[in-house]
C-alpha cells in the first residue's frame, strides 16, 4: 500500500498550518496588546492621581478650625482633643449624607483622616462619629 502525495492534500495541510500559525499569532498578539492596555490605563491612572496630590495643600489644623468647620457644616460636636498634632474629635449625631459632605470636605482641606469609628445604636442611620485626624 503506497500513499501518494497529490497537490491536493499537500495544499490543504499547508493551508491549514498557515491558518493555525494565523491563529496563535493573533492570540497572542491580542493577549499582549490587552496587556499593553492595561498598563497604560494603570499608568494614566497614576500620573493623574500624581499631578493632583501636588495641587493638595495641608492645612495647620487647630481646635479652633475644627471647631469653626463642624459648627459651619452643622454638627453638634461633642469634645475636640488634641496631642501634639493629632486630634479626636468627637459628634453627637450626624447622619450618612452628612458624614460623607464632611470626610470629603476634610480631605478637600488637605486634612488626613488617620482613624474613624461611627456607630449607628439606633438604627435609624444616625451615627455617633469618633474621628482621629491630623
Amino acid at each position: 500500500m503506497e500513499f501518494y502525495l497529490n497537490k491536493r492534500i499537500v495544499n490543504v495541510v499547508f493551508i491549514l498550518i498557515l491558518i493555525g500559525g494565523y491563529f496563535v499569532v493573533y492570540l497572542n498578539y491580542s493577549e499582549i496588546r490587552n496587556a499593553i492596555n492595561r498598563e497604560y490605563a494603570r499608568y494614566k491612572e497614576i500620573s493623574f492621581l500624581i499631578k493632583n496630590f501636588g495641587n493638595q495643600k495641608r492645612r495647620e489644623v487647630d481646635e479652633v478650625f475644627l471647631n469653626q468647620f463642624f459648627k459651619n457644616a452643622g454638627v453638634e460636636v461633642k469634645s475636640i482633643s488634641g496631642i501634639e498634632d493629632i486630634f479626636m474629635v468627637n459628634i453627637k449625631s450626624v447622619n450618612i449624607f452628612k458624614l460623607t459632605d464632611i470626610i470629603y470636605r476634610l480631605e478637600r482641606e488637605g486634612i488626613e483622616i488617620r482613624q474613624m469609628r461611627a456607630v449607628d445604636n439606633t438604627g435609624e442611620g444616625v451615627y455617633e462619629v469618633e474621628l482621629k485626624m491630623k
